[in-house]
């Protein structure tokens, strides 16, 4: 990727992270410091942690592909999240849904992030971003639990339970608080070079979902300006391809889009 961007004339900074972690960072800022936060294979999960100097700030990126078995928000849709078969009947109980995801190890690898962030420098810009296969408190609360196929639940979903009473802030839920006309989904993202059979795992259902996401500490030298979804303005639910569902703005894609994701692009400003 940085020698593709050097012919077109872009200089970006990153460094080659060991085997087995899955995620990385593409710098227009000098990469000071990187390592994997698991140096054994602790988790299903990849955990990098860069640091960036922006002239003078530090910056400090955890770049996360969290667990993605026990799906457990599947379960008020009629599908078992770990088995992605589809069930005699939905569970929309939160105790019974958070004990299912609870399976999955994405908790305990947010409580490492979270140990970590502790450790850091108190000056330092910190985000949170990446593929947590889970989705969020905010967009599975009262004003939508009659949509997406919540079937009436109402889930305190632990990641981003644990990043808010961290002090983090989700980026996409600061500049469009409401899940009803800006839900954001990420997943699944319409594809049509992909049989749409290999983008719905739960066919029969609104299995659409936020689950991509950028959070950061607030910092007194930080704004954040704007956000947008990246990828194509079509998703995919009970199993066809849907157009215009939302109010959500896009950042579209110029040519083939590679993935069964969407993307999160946040503009922060330094001050």
């Amino acid at each position: 990727m940085l020698a593709s961007l050097k012919e077109k004339g872009a200089k970006y900074y990153g460094k080659s992270s060991r085997p087995g972690i899955d995620v990385g960072v593409v710098s227009k800022f000098p990469v000071v410091a990187q390592e994997p936060l698991y140096e054994k294979e602790k988790q299903v999960a990849s955990v990098l942690k860069t640091t960036l100097q922006v002239d003078e700030l530090e910056v400090l990126l955890y770049s996360a592909h969290l667990d993605y078995t026990h799906y457990a928000c599947y379960l008020p849709r009629g599908y078992n999240g770990a088995t992605w078969e589809k069930m005699d009947s939905i569970i929309t109980d939160p105790e019974v849904i958070l004990t299912a995801n609870r399976e999955s190890t994405r908790a305990e690898s947010m409580e490492d992030i979270l140990r970590d962030v502790e450790l850091q420098n108190p000056e330092a810009f910190i985000m949170i971003a990446g593929d947590f296969n889970e989705p969020s408190h905010l967009d599975w609360a009262e004003d939508t639990r009659d949509l997406y196929d919540h079937n009436g639940a109402v889930v305190p979903w632990d990641c981003s339970m644990m990043l808010t009473q961290s002090g983090f802030r989700d980026a996409f839920r600061v500049i469009y608080p409401s899940a009803v006309t800006h839900p954001g989904f990420t997943f699944p993202s319409y594809n049509p070079d992909v049989d749409i059979k290999e983008l719905a795992w739960a066919p029969a259902s609104d299995e659409r979902d936020r689950i991509d996401f950028i959070y950061y500490l607030p910092h007194p030298m930080v704004k954040l300006e704007k956000i947008h979804v990246v990828g194509p303005e079509e998703t995919v639910s009970f199993g066809i391809e849907q157009k215009g569902d939302s109010e959500d703005e896009f950042l579209l894609p110029k040519g083939v889009w590679p993935s069964d994701h969407k993307g999160m692009l946040a503009q922060f400003k330094v001050l």
